[in-house]
């Protein structure tokens, strides 16, 4: 009866892993199994054609292990191999390296995958590649292969410096910086349309700023939203009686209100400029210029105003989800001037 063959597949620079890997398989089920590892000589013979025994060796594989890393998981042929064998073969991914099961892309996702660096799912792995085969997996030290399966890894050198699936995202250090106050500027000064939620809207309460903000409108050089707080409220005025401080609280907030509603009176078109107030607590300030947005998140007993400050621009999923949360808040609050007119 022929043994079942398991094919290793795996990106060139990783080929220490799958030998490790074959050779632990092979140990462990007493040569009970066979393997095609593209990097081992024993699979791949001088005057082979590569591509063809590839092929025939995808066709007789009983389990398909796909070995991934933050640096594999995109490259064509880790996913030229794991397609081929997609619709008649059993695929097991296999993550190491920083990747785990969870972050793997669709259709991979979908598989059953194991951590390498887990003894458990090392455990889990042989029991399951035993099982397909028809072999038992005697007792083993799994604590041992894991860490010889690091000790491998750390020989590749560093991590890619954003783990796979991540966006990028900008950070300042706080929102009253100075490196946040100029990228809001020049935001304000370049953009054509502007979203503004937050409680008291603290990058307005600079003369400059609020003056910036309504030449544009006026000028026809930009649109406004801007949605604040309704400190007439129960809901705000308990939050903001959560503040130790506040730099020009409520009263300072409520001037700056009846401004941008004479801003609006003045403006009279809504497409250009409209002031609404919303009620509920509030979590985070967020500023929205075109495509590019900042979000302030509000911590316990503590608003915006010194807290981090996390920049996206463009298509970025996150940017996305606080544009379509401003529309969210934007239609459930009330024109301030009904409040405050």
């Amino acid at each position: 009866m022929p043994k079942p063959l398991i094919f290793i597949s795996h990106i060139h620079q990783e080929q220490e892993i799958a030998i490790l890997l074959e050779k632990e398989l092979a140990r462990i089920f007493l040569e009970g199994v066979e393997f095609f590892v593209s990097s081992d000589r024993r699979s791949l013979r001088g005057g082979d054609d590569w591509l063809r025994e590839i092929k025939r060796a995808l066709t007789e594989a009983a389990i398909v292990l796909a070995l991934v890393s933050p640096r594999s998981v995109d490259k064509t042929w880790i996913n030229f191999e794991s397609g081929a064998a997609w619709l008649h073969k059993r695929i097991i991914p296999l993550c190491h390296s920083g990747l785990k099961p969870s972050q793997l892309p669709q259709p991979m996702q979908s598989l059953v995958g194991f951590d390498l660096h887990e003894p458990i799912d090392l455990k889990d792995l042989f029991q399951l590649i035993g099982d397909a085969a028809g072999l038992r997996s005697p007792a083993n030290d799994w604590q041992v292969l894991a860490r010889s399966i690091s000790e491998v890894t750390l020989k590749f050198g560093a991590l890619p410096t954003r783990p796979y699936g991540a966006h990028s995202c900008w950070v300042f250090p706080r929102s009253e910086d100075i490196g946040t106050v100029g990228a809001l500027e020049k935001s304000l000064a370049q953009c054509s349309a502007i979203k503004i939620y937050s409680v008291g809207a603290n990058f307005l309460w600079s003369a400059t700023h609020l003056e910036m903000l309504e030449e544009r409108i006026v000028e026809k050089l930009a649109a406004a939203r801007i949605c604040m707080a309704d400190f007439t409220s129960n809901g705000i005025r308990s939050r903001m009686e959560e503040e130790p401080e506040h730099p020009i609280g409520v009263p300072g907030s409520e001037h700056l209100i009846r401004r941008l509603i004479r801003l609006e009176s003045r403006v009279a078109d809504p497409s250009r400029f409209s002031l609404r107030v919303f009620a509920h607590y509030p979590t985070y300030a967020m500023l929205g210029f075109d495509d590019q947005v900042y979000v302030y998140p509000y911590g316990y007993r503590s608003l915006g105003n010194y807290s981090p400050t996390f920049y996206w621009a463009g298509n970025d999923p996150a940017a996305k989800f606080f544009h379509d949360q401003f529309e969210l808040v934007w239609h459930d609050a009330r024109p301030a001037a009904d409040v405050y007119g």
